[in-house]
């Protein structure tokens, strides 16, 4: 045989060696690919991956209605006892504060040994029985009303609500400065008038949720 043709006929045979060894190779790769036990292993590993992440996500949306829970719990709680704490706070705190403004109006004036406070104490006695309330009032109160409209504030979001608490605060500082019993009677009102609304817009907030 010449050996050229001989050389073109061992490399004609050598590329179909080599293309049928690839071809091969594919085919045994999708046969092992196709079988039933790497199917199930790679149907598995997929379940498993997409368990897994439903399994997350349903426990993150658990502790996000956790938090809700929780969160609505701590403003129903906080609702109940708002407005009964700052009630108190005004009755117990209305003598306190007619005492003080009689004393300061008094305190320098010249016939401040004769005046005699409506209850028919003199002043001496108005004001001992004045630091003897207030001591009692500071031992017991626990609560500032200041703070407790704050605490509201940082609950409740909605602008209804904080307008309201807004007009609170306002009746409330006034109240708690005011140097005549005409300032202080309004005042009084009108806290009373707008821990009222502040509690009404609250609890509605809340039982909405």
């Amino acid at each position: 045989m010449d050996e050229k043709l001989k050389t073109a006929l061992v490399a004609v045979l050598e590329c179909v060696e080599e293309r049928s060894t690839t071809k091969n190779f594919w085919t045994r790769a999708a046969a092992v690919a196709n079988s039933p036990f790497v199917l199930t292993i790679i149907g598995g590993a997929l379940l498993a991956a997409i368990s897994g992440l439903v399994t997350e996500c349903n426990a993150q949306n658990t502790r996000e209605r956790e938090l809700a829970v929780e969160r609505l719990k701590a403003k129903q709680a906080f609702v109940q006892t708002f407005s009964s704490k700052l009630e108190r706070y005004f009755e117990l705190t209305l003598s306190l504060r007619k005492r003080e403004i009689f004393l300061n109006g008094w305190q320098a004036h010249e016939r401040r040994s004769s005046v005699v406070y409506p209850d028919g104490r003199n002043f001496d006695e108005t004001r001992d029985f004045w630091e003897k309330d207030k001591r009692y009032w500071l031992d017991q109160c626990t609560d500032s009303p200041i703070g407790l409209i704050n605490a509201a504030k940082l609950l409740f979001k909605d602008t209804a609500v904080r307008n309201a608490l807004s007009k609170l605060t306002n009746a409330t500082q006034r109240y708690g400065s005011a140097t005549r019993y005409s300032d202080l009677n309004q005042a009084y009102a009108d806290a009373l008038d707008s821990l009222e609304k502040a509690s009404i817009s609250m609890a509605g907030h809340v039982y909405e949720e």
